[in-house]
């Protein structure tokens, strides 16, 4: 339906009405001419209808034939527009100009959008980009995509993959980011392995060195597992990189402490906008007076100025405040406890990842203020971690 109404406006249409002689007559000609008519409706005689310029132009000779006046109520669309303006040269010379510099600003990126990056920083990603000459305000044809990919990954070694995808003048740089192993000694390098967590030793096989624990001993954090230095057939000290895998069990305790009385924010639902125009690194505010006093919590959104899918170079700063209300409430001993259940489960995934939990030992104590609660975890885990022997 746009699509029809949008080829009528380009190509112009005009609203007539007819009176006299047979008007059904002249719609049976008309229909059999196939020419398009709308919205006719017929009221003391007179009958009114919209129809194509180009078809009311060819309506003289059936409209004879019918016997009926046709006479021109309204005209629309382009063609009847550029007729009224045709003088105004300003108008002309106005638009000439605006899809000019349209076009200008679309040899230019302006916008520079980073997805799939999670640890690594959006700022980080966009002042590399930068400092190799990619930033808002480039001039597209300046850079090679293929070699700019190239350097970001020498310059970032913290990226496996990155593709700079431009559509129109805004850019979405999308990333996928390195999983950085653990730092290794080199293997030409000797070593000891020392306990990084105090246990007891469940299992021992040393591929490289000499054990300095046995089996079923418990051993301190820091404490000397494998040495790196053995002595060879002729009594020599000799210095090797020492590799071995030592399982043990170990205890990690957790603990939480959740007040009885807490704060809770709740939002009053006002919300006050200050709005501002970055155009070309320039702010320049369009809402007036200072940033509210009082119990608020600020948060700022950017959205870029498009027209379709053209990305102007102006961005619409909005620091938004929204009010809030401070109340007090009192958990009772079980709520406090599911709070306290919900915040160590976060612990232990941030701090337990990778290892194996075997049992879980729970306890809880309320004092007249708060409840704490504790979790020790027997685990098992590889305790083993290399420390490299220096030289003088």
């Amino acid at each position: 339906m746009f699509l029809i109404k949008l080829l009528r406006f380009l190509f112009g249409y005009v609203r007539f009405e007819s009176g006299g002689g047979f008007p059904e007559r002249f719609l049976n000609l008309c229909a059999q001419a196939h020419f398009p008519l709308w919205e006719v409706t017929s009221r003391g005689g007179t009958m009114k209808a919209f129809t194509t310029l180009k078809s009311y132009k060819k309506f003289r000779p059936y409209a004879r034939k019918a016997g009926v006046r046709l006479r021109v109520r309204e005209r629309r669309g382009l063609p009847f527009l550029l007729r009224r303006y045709r003088k105004r040269i300003g108008i002309a010379l106005g638009v000439a100009v605006f899809f000019g510099i349209l076009w200008g600003l679309s040899l230019f990126v302006w916008s520079v959008e980073v997805t799939g990056n999670t640890s690594v920083s959006t700022d980080y990603i966009l002042n590399n980009l930068s400092s190799l000459g990619f930033h808002q305000g480039t001039l597209k044809s300046e850079f090679d995509v293929v070699d700019l990919q190239r350097r970001c990954l020498v310059e970032m070694p913290e990226l496996s993959w990155i593709a700079i995808n431009i559509r129109g003048s805004n850019a979405v740089v999308e990333v996928r980011e390195r999983d950085l192993p653990p730092e290794i000694i080199p293997s030409d390098r000797p070593c000891n392995i020392k306990a990084s967590a105090s246990g007891q030793i469940l299992e021992l096989e040393v591929y490289d060195g000499k054990a300095m624990v046995l089996r079923g001993e418990g051993v301190t954090e820091g404490q000397l597992l494998v040495s790196g230095v053995i002595e060879n057939k002729q009594g020599e000290n000799v210095l090797k990189h020492a590799r071995a895998k030592v399982i043990a069990q170990t205890e990690h305790t957790l603990t939480v402490e959740v007040p009885f009385t807490q704060t809770i924010k709740t939002g009053t639902g006002t919300v006050i906008d200050k709005k501002s125009l970055d155009f070309f690194g320039l702010n320049i505010p369009i809402s007036f007076g200072s940033a509210p006093e009082g119990n608020y919590l600020r948060s700022s959104i950017k959205k870029p100025l498009t027209i379709g899918s053209f990305s102007l170079p102006i961005s619409c700063q909005i620091e938004r405040y929204e009010e809030y209300e401070e109340t007090t409430v009192t958990l009772s001993p079980e709520e406090a406890l599911a709070k306290a259940k919900e915040q160590i489960a976060v612990m232990e995934t941030e701090q337990l990842d990778g290892i194996e939990i075997v049992e879980r030992q729970e306890e809880s104590t309320q004092s007249d203020t708060a409840l704490t609660y504790t979790i020790v975890y027997i685990c098992h885990e590889n305790i083993g971690y290399e420390e490299e022997i220096l030289l003088n």
